[in-house]
């Protein structure tokens, strides 16, 4: 199901640039103003290498992507292959776009650590170039804005719980308090955009009616997984809003908090995994 190569590839750029984008705005909706910055710096390494795994992707996914879409080895491909991919309206300048913005995210992560709105607006423009890398692109401008949406939703997400789990490392007990319970009403539009963006994209995907066989697809167990895993990251977040954030504000250990933040972001993985095979699957048995 879909190709490993691909699949790999689209592991890494949905994983690198989600993180980098969810890890950019982090400080701007769960820390206080004075605090940002010298987050951002504490977090520099983990961003560089991120952005940089995602502009290596990127060029890797041309070669997998060119031998793909031409029929070719990957040994057989050449820049004239790479080319005939760049040309290509949509999806060519995707690339390119992308591309542009990790370099320009690395150079100002290098060069110019205080420009955060810069630094989170080009890790959004890389990370919304992944809509054209699948079904998005193939169902008009609705079900772009709603890939684009869910993309930068998800990023959202994945980036918080990094920025918690590095935050225990350095951050006392209460600002960590603090800062998880800043997240609760921005946690609940995340999921609430992830949900409505989902729907609308699986409904254009699968088309209406459904196609004979969808029950039984490939596609549509891909799917219940997907959702199953979701699940499971909505159950362990209301147990750290409900549960282990105001025990830890109690004074209790945050070796659980640690465990069940570890836990989710790896829940979170395993639905990149899914998504990067669902763009290559049919909806149709």
């Amino acid at each position: 199901m879909g190709d490993p190569g691909l699949t790999a590839v689209r592991f890494l750029l949905y994983a690198a640039l989600g993180l980098s984008f969810g890890l950019l705005l982090f400080p701007m909706h769960a820390l206080p103003a004075g605090s940002r910055d010298r987050a951002v710096r504490r977090a520099r390494p983990l961003l560089v290498l991120l952005a940089a795994t995602g502009l290596l992707a990127s060029l890797a996914g041309l070669a997998v992507l060119a031998g793909g879409m031409l029929g070719l080895p990957l040994s057989q491909v050449g820049l004239d292959e790479i080319a005939t991919i760049l040309a290509l309206p949509g999806l060519g300048t995707s690339i390119v776009v992308r591309i542009a913005a990790l370099a320009l995210l690395v150079a100002l992560l290098l060069l110019a650590p205080g420009r955060r709105w810069m630094m989170a607006l080009s890790a959004g423009v890389a990370l919304s170039s992944l809509a054209w890398a699948g079904h998005g692109a193939s169902g008009g401008r609705l079900h772009l804005a709603a890939t684009v949406l869910h993309l930068l939703a998800a990023g959202l997400w994945l980036g918080a719980i990094a920025g918690y789990l590095l935050m225990m490392r350095y951050a006392g007990r209460d600002e960590l308090a603090a800062a998880l319970g800043r997240f609760a009403g921005t946690g609940g539009v995340i999921v609430g955009l992830l949900l409505v963006s989902g729907a609308v994209n699986a409904l254009m995907i699968a088309g209406w009616p459904l196609p004979a066989g969808f029950l039984g697809s490939p596609w549509t167990m891909l799917l219940a997984l997907k959702l199953a895993l979701f699940a499971g990251m909505m159950g362990l977040a209301a147990l750290h809003r409900f549960r282990l954030v105001p025990a830890l504000a109690a004074g209790e250990r945050v070796n659980s908090l640690r465990f069940s933040l570890a836990t989710e972001l790896a829940l979170g993985c395993g639905v990149l995994i899914l998504v990067s095979i669902l763009g290559q699957v049919s909806p149709a048995a």
